[in-house]
């Protein structure tokens, strides 16, 4: 018999002392919690979850479901993920899900899939090196055998009114150099556009690509198998995985709800937000669960580590 769905939290690092506090956040809400755990050494039920040992790098992570994907029984409808630093809406349980994320049988979701040369956000060195540089360096792995080559991959998005850049802009790119830390040292980055534009080919794009927060999916069972060889696939190549993730979806599922598709959202705070984040609540769950906004879906990151 399908079950509709399980919590699978991915840990980026190991944390051991955090499988607990995840039981304790959020095993009265989920029946099956499934928890991706790099290097974890023993696996199965540990603190009253199931803890999957998985081998890859948090730049890659798209490696860990993959990996995980054979272990996990067949029996749900959808597949829940977020990340260990991520806190869901106190509300959010196994039988609402739906009704917060406004998904359906077939849908699966993720906050935003953009256009790689529309997305902010995409850092100078990365670009070079976990962006472009696995689709035109050989890194040792067969993937134009494994999914749709450059010309069909392209011809699908066409088909399905999919906006693709089939060239990457310059002005873009630049603009990566420029606004990436102090302006000495931007200027010094630029010079990343010789290599990175050498080893491109100039400025065909590669492949298709999309970008996107990965922090939090739904993944329909009818998306999951073949979705599942596509992130292998780019964390066998070395994609980013805010690049592999998005840019599976896309090319996969039929059905994607994003968060500017629902009345609700999730909120991230990085840098000095974050800090303010901490600060007003004292790191205490209790406190943050307290004065939580129902239009909330999620607060991002909250390091169980520190938060109590």
């Amino acid at each position: 018999m399908m079950k509709d769905v399980c919590l699978i939290i991915i840990f980026n690092h190991r944390y051991d002392s955090n499988i607990k506090k995840i039981k304790e956040l959020y095993g009265r809400r989920f029946s099956d919690i499934y928890i991706l755990m790099p290097f974890f050494e023993g696996g199965g039920e540990t603190e009253g979850v199931h803890v999957i040992t998985v081998y890859d790098s948090s730049y890659t992570f798209s490696g860990y479901i993959a990996q995980a994907y054979e272990l996990i029984p067949k029996k749900y409808k959808h597949y829940f993920f977020i990340g260990d630093d991520l806190v869901l809406n106190p509300s959010i349980n196994e039988n609402n899900v739906w009704e917060y994320f406004e998904v359906k049988d077939k849908d699966s979701y993720i906050k935003e899939i953009i256009p790689l040369c529309k997305a902010s956000g995409v850092k100078a060195e990365r670009l070079y090196k976990q962006i472009l540089q696995p689709f035109r360096k050989n890194n040792g792995t067969e993937w134009r055998e494994q999914i749709p080559g450059r010309s069909e991959a392209f011809q699908f998005c066409r088909d399905k009114g999919i906006d693709a850049e089939q060239r990457i802009s310059l002005k873009w790119m630049l603009q990566r150099q420029l606004k990436e830390g102090k302006r000495i040292g931007a200027l010094f980055r630029l010079l990343w556009c010789i290599p990175c534009l050498f080893l491109n080919h100039g400025l065909s794009m590669p492949y298709p690509l999309f970008k996107g927060y990965s922090d939090l999916l739904i993944i329909s069972s009818r998306d999951m198998k073949s979705l599942c060889h596509y992130f292998g696939v780019f964390a066998a190549m070395g994609v980013f995985v805010e690049i592999a993730i998005p840019t599976a979806i896309r090319m996969v599922c039929s059905d994607i709800k994003t968060e500017d598709m629902i009345n609700k959202r999730g909120v991230e705070y990085w840098s000095c937000e974050k800090k303010w984040f901490e600060d007003k609540y004292g790191c205490s769950l209790d406190k943050l669960f307290a004065a939580w906004d129902e239009e909330v879906l999620y607060y991002h990151p909250v390091k169980l580590s520190k938060w109590q």
